[in-house]
């Protein structure tokens, strides 16, 4: 596709603005830039800012004419090839037109000016300028590429000269044309020696492969990539890798271009990436079997059943012959093999071994690990090699695993890593062991020692009930004995009797509190479900509280929404609950405070609350008040007597009513709520 050429400038000048208007008309047709002046000053000024391809100038103008501002456009170096054409109506003065080429004009149009006349000249000069503009531009990008064409051949007579990269061009017979310094560099030849050395560079096992590419690309126009060996000038072998490539012109080999690097490095790193991958792969695997071990030992809290994993996963993965786990007697310096595995139909599982005998136990029993070949032969294994490693913590040691294998086999400090991991592994799985055993006697002896302490409760409960019962009935008895013999009345006697009275009433309460206690235990009681609806039943306990409350100057509030779903459950259960709850409340509330029971649903459960106000629970106590036979600490309000049981027997009904209960104590405010399942539709 042919580029456009842009628009040129074309300058027109006279001092006649309708001669300006009629040249513009007859040019437009162009379609390049026509600028308009109407004197010689104004010329100059537009030639001083812009660049013109034609210059139409008029030759009668006052102030400046024609010849004057040609003169001036003539002799500067930026205007000064600028084609002029005059325009005058001058037509027979020879004079004039002399005068006119003599100061630069390159042609004359004389006035009036004939239309076709004007464009055809005007376009040769506009296509005379665009052509040379063409020239110009081609001459630059000729000179540009030639430029860098200069620059690229110094630089790859540079990167020949500093290259890395043994290069060298041979001729069609073997002569060498080009040498680079790497040779000198790498291998301590220079092109004499290798011109004379030929072959002899090529190391013995590689004279093949170079021979073969040489041939190939002799033959034909090819280039053959190949890896090869070359011998130092002091012998140093140099793997490299490259090509051979061939140059022909008209069917002639000219030449054969040589490129190699030296990848001796690469090659070296290559066997050693190699190593450290075999030996990456092989710790993957030891830490795959680590974890696995780890795993297991997590899981487990049988001595036996760890001690069993350990020595059947060493022995499996780092196949050796015969793995052991001994357990020591630090006291009678003894250690047994508790477990073992191997293949050979001998085994030493259970044997016990005098360490006094065996100078290895003084290192194990320091925490140590150690490798030994054994001079005189065992009588089972015979003569072997062992790697043992302690199985230590921080309270000392508890036993060894053994490794045993062929009697030339060298255990790597790999496999001793790992096997010293295991056992860390192993020994804090046995302590784990041996606390979890600990731990268990001593819940089985505290359970134990719980059942004895409730079946004590129980038995002098129902040993006590009678005679405290006959006490009360004959203090009363002895009051009504005593009214008929018409005694003074004694404030004392009066005091002993209320004395008697208060403290049966207490006693007898601890009594039934500790039987339903040890009746809820036993939970041998079914359960009496009904279905109520709490808006309607709660008022009616509440309702025994009334008088009290309103003796000690407190108020009960009762709001229950009446759309509460109904609840299920037992209502012997649940009126000991709340009247406990009740109770409690209005013996700690202050006077002038408030008691409320509310009550709160979602499809998913029913929560029931009885709150009072003007007393608090330290944070750090509500989670122990409902423990049996606690008792907050002494300091008001909190110093009233009670069995401590009345709350643990709260959460014991209300846990076998399936529920649940919790409190919340802040701000003067203490709130019980019972959370109450609700069936799903």
């Amino acid at each position: 596709m042919m580029q456009t050429e842009p628009p040129v400038n074309i300058l027109l000048v006279d001092d006649h603005v309708e001669n300006l208007l009629a040249l513009e008309g007859v040019l437009a047709s162009l379609g390049q830039n026509l600028v308009r002046v109407c004197s010689g000053k104004e010329a100059l000024k537009c030639l001083l800012e812009q660049d013109f391809a034609l210059i139409l100038l008029d030759i009668q103008m006052p102030e400046m004419d024609g010849f004057e501002t040609a003169t001036l456009i003539r002799s500067r170096a930026r205007s000064r090839h600028i084609p002029i054409i005059f325009m005058t109506a001058l037509h027979n003065s020879d004079q004039l037109v002399y005068k006119g080429y003599s100061v630069g004009a390159v042609d004359y149009l004389f006035k009036p000016i004939e239309p076709e006349i004007l464009l055809s000249k005007v376009a040769a000069f506009v296509e005379l300028f665009q052509k040379t503009a063409q020239i110009q531009r081609q001459a630059d990008q000729l000179e540009a590429v030639n430029a860098e064409l200069r620059t690229s051949q110094a630089r790859l007579q540079n990167f020949l000269d500093h290259a890395n990269d043994l290069i060298h061009i041979m001729s069609p017979s073997g002569e060498l044309l080009y040498v680079n310094p790497a040779w000198k560099h790498t291998l301590g030849y220079d092109e004499a020696d290798l011109n004379n050395l030929a072959i002899d560079i090529v190391h013995p096992q590689s004279r093949g492969r170079w021979l073969e590419a040489i041939y190939w690309v002799q033959a034909k126009p090819a280039t053959r990539s190949l890896e090869i060996t070359f011998l130092g000038k002091e012998g140093r072998e140099v793997i490299v890798e490259g090509t051979l490539s061939s140059r022909f012109e008209a069917d002639q080999l000219k030449a054969i271009h040589c490129i190699f690097h030296d990848i001796t490095q690469r090659k070296q790193a290559e066997r050693s990436l190699r190593q450290y991958t075999a030996q990456l792969h092989q710790v993957l695997d030891f830490n795959d079997m680590l974890k696995r071990i780890t795993d297991k030992l997590r899981d487990s809290l049988d001595e036996g059943q760890i001690l069993a994993t350990v020595v059947q996963e060493l022995a499996l993965v780092l196949g050796v012959n015969r793995c052991q786990a001994a357990l020591y007697d630090l006291t009678q310096q003894t250690a047994t093999i508790a477990y073992e595995y191997t293949a050979s139909m001998f085994s030493e599982q259970g044997s016990v071994i005098e360490m006094a005998y065996f100078p290895e136990y003084e290192q194990l029993q320091e925490g140590q690990s150690l490798q030994l070949c054994n001079l005189i032969p065992h009588p089972i294994q015979g003569r072997v090699a062992m790697l043992a490693c302690a199985i230590v913590d921080d309270q000392g040691v508890l036993g060894d695993l053994r490794l045993v294998n062929d009697k030339d086999y060298p255990f790597r400090d790999l496999e001793l890593h790992l096997v010293q991991q295991v056992a860390n592994q192993c020994a804090i799985a046995i302590r784990q062991a041996r606390l979890y055993q600990a731990a268990q006697a001593q819940v089985a002896a505290l359970e134990r020692l719980n059942g004895l302490k409730d079946d004590f409760l129980s038995t002098i409960s129902h040993e006590l009930r009678t005679p405290i019962s006959n006490i009360k009935m004959a203090t009363q008895m002895l009051k009504m004995t005593l009214e008929p013999l018409e005694i003074p009345p004694s404030a004392d006697l009066e005091r002993y009797f209320q004395i008697l009275q208060s403290e049966c009433e207490q006693e007898i309460s601890l009594i039934n509190d500790l039987l339903d206690l040890s009746r809820l235990d036993a939970d041998a009681e079914p359960l009496l479900l009904t279905s109520i609806k709490l808006s309607t039943w709660v008022p009616h306990v509440a309702e025994t509280f009334m008088e009290r409350a309103h003796t000690q100057q407190q108020q009960i509030q009762v709001d229950l929404p009446d759309d509460l779903p109904a609840l299920t459950t037992d209502l012997i259960d649940l009126e000991r609950v709340l009247s406990e709850l009740l109770g409690n409340a209005c013996k700690y509330t202050p006077p002038g405070e408030q008691i409320k029971i509310s009550a709160e649903a979602t499809p998913e459960r029913l929560q029931l609350h009885i709150s009072n106000s003007g007393v608090e629970i330290p944070v750090e106590e509500c989670d122990r008040i409902f423990d049996k036979f606690y008792r907050i600490p002494n300091n008001d309000p909190w110093k009233y007597s009670g069995t401590g049981l009345g709350l643990a027997l709260v959460k014991k009904r209300v846990e076998r009513l399936g529920a649940t209960i919790h409190v919340a104590s802040e701000a003067a405010q203490t709130r019980f709520s019972i959370e109450f399942p609700l069936p799903t539709s």
